[in-house]
Formats: structure tokens, sequence, C-alpha cells
């Protein structure tokens, strides 16, 4: 008995160690082991991978594996003119490729260029070799393009109308006044007296796109004029004029969607009883936050089927249908095969 029980613990102990060679671990750390996770670069690990990279790139500048991946980068970086100035050249060897026009249209809609974005987004739409789910991004951003587009560059107003004041001139409700314990008599046009009056507001507003990540150029310009029917109050007309002029800057590279910052120099001028009343020149800051607009883009916490930048959200029905679309930013291979038949294409203009 001893024997046989010798010969099974020995028999055990070869089959365990034929299940450790063949199974590449122990059993008693198979319900330990995991599978090694990817981490995250850090931003001086991207950092120096882009230098090095940058370096390849000066001398393989054809090289459009070398050229993506420093667009991802620098996307991760949050490097938006990096990766742009980069698609833009990749244009120039793979030009009229729908996938980099659409990654150009929202890179410059983060940035806020929104006509140039245009620009692109337009060009991936009425290319013939945009796959569907391409168009249908594209589709997408020119919809919240529309939601998002910036005011008219040229715009006015003026107002018109009649009023009656009980006090005009603000003057006391009868001659005899005291100042001081001393008694006065004041003339009659010194009294408060009710009157009619025609007040016209007018503003001009201007506004010139500098082609600058959204920043423009600012003027407005303001006339007040209140001129009364009565000549006894005509002494008390008022015109009044001032003027605003100064660049605009989009703050959304600042990580301040929806806000600009001014930088203006201001002048006004006045007149009272047609005589000339004061002058007052000088300069300021001004900053501006725009309410929270609808979108057409998915929030991050959202599931969304997009594009690597900012992706846009694909409506239920569309995500529910449609075969998961192919990314923005596709790889070399796909690029020539989408831009091998239509014309050239030059891209617009960097801004």
């Amino acid at each position: 008995m001893r024997v046989m029980k010798a010969g099974c613990g020995h028999l055990a102990a070869i089959m365990a160690a034929l299940c450790v060679v063949l199974c590449g671990c122990a059993p008693a750390f198979a319900s330990t082991s995991t599978v090694a996770k990817a981490q995250p670069l850090t931003p001086s690990q991207i950092e120096s991978r882009r230098e090095a990279m940058l370096v390849e790139m000066m001398a393989r500048p054809n090289d459009l594996d070398l050229a993506f991946e420093y667009v991802k980068l620098s996307k991760m970086a949050g490097d938006l003119e990096g990766a742009v100035s980069t698609l833009e050249r990749m244009l120039i060897y793979q030009p009229n490729t729908p996938q980099i026009q659409l990654e150009l249209g929202i890179l410059y809609y983060q940035l806020g260029a929104y006509e140039v974005s245009r620009n692109y987004l337009q060009q991936a739409k009425v290319n013939p070799a945009t796959p569907p789910q391409i168009a249908q991004q594209v589709q997408i951003y020119i919809e919240q393009l529309d939601v998002t587009a910036e005011p008219e560059t040229f715009s006015g107003s003026i107002y018109s109308g009649i009023r009656w004041e009980s006090n005009a001139n603000t003057g006391p409700a009868n001659n005899s006044v005291t100042l001081n314990g001393i008694d006065f008599t004041l003339d009659d046009q010194a009294v408060g007296r009710s009157g009619w009056s025609n007040l016209t507001i007018g503003n001009v507003h201007y506004s010139h796109d500098r082609e600058r990540q959204g920043d423009t150029f600012e003027f407005d310009f303001l006339a007040y004029n209140s001129w009364y029917f009565d000549s006894v109050l005509q002494d008390i007309n008022l015109n009044f004029f001032e003027a605003t002029v100064g660049p605009s800057y989009n703050l959304k590279r600042w990580e301040m969607p929806k806000s600009r910052g001014y930088v203006y120099a201001i002048g006004d001028l006045a007149y009272l009883g047609q005589d000339y009343y004061f002058s007052a020149p000088g300069a300021g800051l001004r900053w501006t936050s725009f309410a929270a607009e609808r979108s057409f883009l998915a929030p991050a916490s959202r599931p969304v089927c997009g594009t690597s930048t900012t992706p846009p959200s694909c409506r239920p029905r569309a995500c529910a249908t449609a075969p998961r679309p192919a990314s923005a930013s596709p790889t070399p291979t796909s690029w020539r095969r989408a831009s091998s038949s239509p014309p050239r294409v030059m891209p617009s203009a960097r801004t």
C-alpha cells in the first residue's frame, strides 16, 4: 500500500509539472495573473516623441505614416496649429483626400476659424471620393457651423420716437428758492418746464475677419439726439456721439469657449444746445461670454461614432443602422485609395 501511495504521489507531481510546462503558468498563480494595460503617455513623453518625429519629418517630408503619427501626438499635446500645418502639408502629397479635409475642418472649427473650417468641409462634401460615413460627419459639422456662425460683418439700427416730459429741464417747481438761508427769485426760463421732444438713437457695427483663429477687428458707432419742440427748451437739446475701435480675440484657444476679449480705443463727443459741450478720448478692455448654444456635436460622455478630434455625434437612428464609420484620421493606405481618382484640388491658404 505504501508503494502504491508513493507511486500515486510521484504521478501527481509529474502531472502537475506537465501542467506548468504546457500551460506556461502554475495553477496557484492563474487567478492572480492580469493583462498589462498600456499606460497613457505623460506630457513630457509626448513632447519628446514629437521632437524626435519632427527631425525625422524634415528628413522624410513625404512619409505620410510619420506625418500622421505627428498629427496624433500634436492633438494629444493640445497643439492644434501644429496638427493643422502637418495636415495641410499632407494634402500637397495626397490632394483632395476627404478624410484629411474633414479633419482640417474639425481642427479649424475647434480653433474658431469658422470660415476656413467651412471651406474644407465643403471640399469634402462635394468630393466624389468621400465615403458615406465621412459625408455624414461632414454634414453634421456643416450644420453645427450654421448654428455657431459669426454675426454679420456689418449691421446697424436706428430708433426714433416722440416723448413728453413733465420736467424736461429738471428745474424747481416755482420761481422762489432758498439757498443757504438766502431767498432767490428765478426767471421763468429757470423754472421746471414740461415739453415734447424727438428722441433718435442709432448705432452701426462693423466686424472685419482677420483670418486668425476667429479674431476680428471691431468698429462701433453710437449717435444720440434729443431735440425739443419748445423753443424755450432748445438750450438743452443734446447731441452725443461715441466711437470704439480695436481688435477682438477669440478666447477659445485658451480653453474659454464662447468668449471674446476686446481691446479698444474710445472717443466721446457731446453738444448741448448746438454748442460744443465736451469730448472724452480713452481706451479700455472688455470680456464677453455668450450663453451655451444648441449643438449637433455629442458631449464626451455620450457614445459617439466620429473622428479622433472631438468627434461629432451620430443620430441614434444613424448609429443603429450604419456601419461603424471610418476614423477621420485614416491609415495612409486608405488615403491613397480614397484619393486615387478625383482631380487635384489645392488646399486654401492657411490662417
